[in-house]
């Protein structure tokens, strides 16, 4: 019995979670355009998966100088935009970068690799996920 108790109540957190994650996306996006600043290789991926309109923007993250010309157009959109970063390990450093440009995780920008799955070659990676819930 204790096992099972264990069980439900992990399934019933992990629900409430999942609920509670969509509504704050919501949120997070409501009344805003979307603008995605991704490594040159998954281009053609992230369009697919996250169908991306032909008129959204896409940033390739190549070097410093497309970093620049994230906090630009992110500067130019003033607020009116959120920007999926899908960057991998380089995450930190983007986000770095931005908050010293005055940007905010969770209102300007977020991490959108949390958002990849087995399908898009991520592997499941548990401590991540129910961490950014």
């Amino acid at each position: 019995k204790d096992t099972l108790s264990h069980i439900n109540e992990g399934i019933v957190q992990l629900h409430v979670g999942l609920k509670d994650f969509a509504a704050r996306m919501t949120a997070l996006t409501a009344g805003k355009e979307r603008g995605f600043f991704v490594t040159a290789p998954t281009v053609d991926a992230i369009k697919k998966t996250f169908y991306v309109r032909e008129d959204e923007e896409i940033i390739s993250a190549v070097n410093q100088e497309s970093l620049n010309k994230l906090i630009d157009s992110m500067k130019a959109a003033s607020g009116k935009k959120i920007y999926f970063i899908f960057v991998g390990g380089a995450y930190a450093v983007v986000r770095f970068e931005l908050m010293k440009s005055g940007f905010v995780e969770g209102k300007d920008f977020i991490d959108a690799t949390n958002f990849l799955s087995e399908l898009q070659g991520v592997p499941l990676n548990t401590y991540s996920f129910v961490k950014s819930l």
